[in-house]
């Protein structure tokens, strides 16, 4: 795919804003660049990738690690099938976050695994149609673990028994130091315990990917505060005729004032999307820049704008990185549509229902640069 594509609705974005008072005006993605040195993370071992074609996009990788013009790569085996390696980042990958979201045509990309190879994380990504057929697919994908607490609450789990309710114990983290646990309350049915400070409400954002070689899908079905900590709530389905609630694997991801990544100092603007009117600022929303905010704009059936109105970065040499996740009990999909930088990053949001049809949904996106 290519940077026109990727920008495929800015120009609505541009008289959407022209028509109102917000100030602004979105612009086109610029020109590949040439590789820049890679920032390191104060606090987190972290990276992400654009994965398109079966390969890495330049632009749109990062990797705290490493500097060199291949510290993300990418090679796809067999179709439907990836393998992106982060450059010395093998020492995470007993404990590393790892979350996908699709990118383009409609399919439902899982992390199979990951683990070290050599000196590298190398982390396998499976794309699936609505069949539930391995089909070749594009996808953003992030990795991260936190070698200490970032602003804000942070919290990964991994439930890696499908079947059981206990206390996580592997691929986790808590920025309060407390325990996560899971309760299976029924075929494809969970709620996470990300033990912390008492809250109440909907607060922050929430993303899942499915885990494991095999078709189907994860949601984000509710989340909200608890006397104990963030409850969140999670539903997974397999995939083809029916969509029946499935038992499988899943990493769930919680972040308030801070990014999926955990990381201090990055540029940041996330949202949980859940209005309905054609241009609104989401209630529960965060920018990491002061005066920054974000709108959403309602295009048509299961089409989205996202403006990340001041957030902007350093859009000369990165391109940032997009994860969307949709929120509902449906086995529903909101995947990128694709994304411009700028003064205003622009992005496109595109949802569906089981079938593959465009349908409205709320969702939780998330903007986020060196």
């Amino acid at each position: 795919m290519t940077l026109t594509f990727k920008a495929r609705r800015l120009s609505c974005l541009a008289l959407t804003l022209a028509a109102t008072t917000l100030g602004t005006t979105a612009l086109a993605a610029p020109a590949l660049a040439s590789l820049a040195a890679h920032p390191a993370a104060a606090n987190a071992i972290a990276g992400y990738a654009w994965v398109d074609g079966g390969n890495v996009q330049s632009y749109y990788d990062f990797n705290s690690k490493s500097a060199s013009p291949t510290a993300v790569t990418a090679t796809s085996p067999s179709t439907g099938d990836y393998e992106v390696e982060f450059a010395n980042m093998s020492s995470i990958a007993l404990n590393a976050d790892v979350q996908v979201t699709t990118y383009g045509p409609i399919r439902t990309c899982a992390a199979s695994s990951w683990d070290p190879d050599g000196t590298k994380l190398r982390v396998v990504v499976d794309c699936y149609d609505v069949s539930g057929t391995l089909s070749n697919g594009n996808f953003n994908v992030i990795v991260t673990h936190p070698t200490s607490a970032p602003h804000g609450v942070f919290d990964y789990a991994l439930d890696y028994q499908p079947n059981a309710s206990g206390t996580l114990i592997t691929n986790q983290y808590n920025s309060s130091h407390k325990k996560n646990s899971v309760k299976h309350l029924g075929p494809g049915r969970y709620q996470l315990l990300f033990g912390g400070p008492s809250t109440t409400g909907t607060q922050g954002i929430v993303h899942v990917t499915p885990v494991g070689a095999q078709s189907g899908n994860c949601e984000v079905a509710s989340w909200t505060g608890s006397a104990k900590g963030e409850l969140v709530n999670v539903d997974c389905f397999a995939a083809g005729l029916g969509h029946a609630p499935q038992n499988r694997e899943f990493i769930v991801t919680y972040a308030t004032s801070s990014s999926l990544m955990g990381i201090k100092g990055q540029v940041v603007a996330n949202a949980f999307a859940a209005g309905k009117a054609p241009l609104y600022a989401p209630n529960v929303q965060f920018s990491s820049k002061r005066g920054a905010k974000v709108n959403v704009v309602h295009y048509r059936t299961g089409e989205y704008g996202v403006l990340a109105i001041g957030s902007g970065g350093n859009a000369a040499k990165w391109g940032g990185d997009v994860q969307v996740s949709a929120v509902g009990t449906r086995d529903q999909l909101c995947l990128s549509g694709g994304w411009g930088t700028g003064i205003t990053p622009s992005l496109n949001v595109d949802c569906f229902d089981k079938s593959g049809n465009l349908t409205d949904l709320p969702f939780t996106v998330e903007w986020v640069v060196p």
